[in-house]
């Protein structure tokens, strides 16, 4: 789509699919509860192995027609990963803003329709909405947290450098609601890049600063309930790692990438240390690259510094 025509939808949303067919429905169904001028949903199924396309299809033949007329289902033939499917998603949408889900979680329409109605007449590039984690337990607990609120407050200066070295994780596609616009800004995808929300969030960071005039941030607006299981792709700590370095070695400026890979890495040892998962955090330490074993033994330091000070 090229954004200087007209859309045709106001907004686009994607759910890419991969073996959440326990899942996949209700992702399906809270996208169809949201109520703006018109949308489309885009479903990318990245060769299931499990029922997720039987699924999927069973539950459109049971649409009425004006619901069936707003998704539109891919089947890919071969599993080429979620970035292609974001790739295939920003070519085929033709809309003003987009919603990025995952087939797993559940969208809140209040909160997405309240974005959206925020981004309509504004300058705004993209909003950050609040977000619930959803445990198999039962219980639940803010997304976004102090570290998050004292991140997208920092004046424009302090938030270029703080995207690469102090960067919140995790800032969540499936709460924001981002203007079709700001991501042919930034390139779209790259495909080299493992990384989906990360690298995204960087990129649109780097490009659009300022909160209040290129994104806000609205925590009081729940937009999606994050699940948490063990089929959750951040299982997967040695792939989250290397992605996670990945991005930042192409991304980051040069000046501060050494810094920014060390307090990553650091990031995740501190987190294995405070759950006493010793194996998994001495794990981390193995996959470092020689040249930033100091940076990653400063950004310790300084993490648990900020920790015990609450800075």
């Amino acid at each position: 789509m090229s954004y200087i025509s007209t859309p045709e939808y106001e907004l686009a949303i994607l759910i890419p699919s991969y073996n959440h067919g326990g899942y996949v429905v209700e992702c399906i169904q809270a996208a169809l509860q949201i109520q703006v001028e018109s949308k489309e949903i885009i479903i990318i199924d990245d060769n299931s192995s499990d029922s997720s396309v039987e699924v999927i299809e069973g539950f459109i033949r049971t649409l009425e027609i004006k619901d069936k007329d707003k998704v539109t289902f891919i089947k890919k033939e071969k599993n080429k990963g979620v970035l292609d499917s974001l790739v295939q998603f920003f070519n085929l949408a033709d809309s003003e803003f987009v919603l990025l889900l995952a087939s797993d979680d559940v969208v809140v329409s209040d909160g997405i329709e309240s974005l959206v109605s925020r981004m309509r007449g504004s300058n705004l590039q993209f909003i950050i909405g609040g977000a619930l984690n959803c445990f198999e337990d039962g219980t639940e607990s803010r997304v976004y947290k102090v570290n998050h609120e004292k991140f997208f407050n920092l004046p424009k200066q302090e938030l270029l450098k703080a995207i690469y070295v102090n960067y919140p994780s995790p800032i969540l596609s499936q709460s924001s609601i981002i203007r079709y616009s700001a991501l042919v800004e930034i390139g779209g995808w790259d495909p080299d890049l493992k990384t989906d929300d990360y690298a995204m969030f960087m990129k649109l960071f780097a490009r659009f600063p300022s909160k209040g005039s290129d994104f806000d941030f609205l925590p009081e607006d729940i937009c999606v309930r994050y699940r948490h299981h063990e089929k959750n792709s951040y299982i997967n700590t040695d792939k989250q790692i290397q992605d996670a370095l990945l991005t930042l070695e192409n991304l980051t400026p040069y000046r501060l990438r050494k810094t920014a890979i060390g307090n990553k890495i650091a990031s995740y040892f501190l987190h294995y240390l405070k759950r006493f998962e010793f194996f998994k955090a001495f794990h981390v330490l193995k996959q470092i690259p020689f040249v930033y074993a100091l940076y990653t033994l400063k950004g310790a330091v300084t993490l648990v510094y900020r920790k015990i000070l609450k800075i």
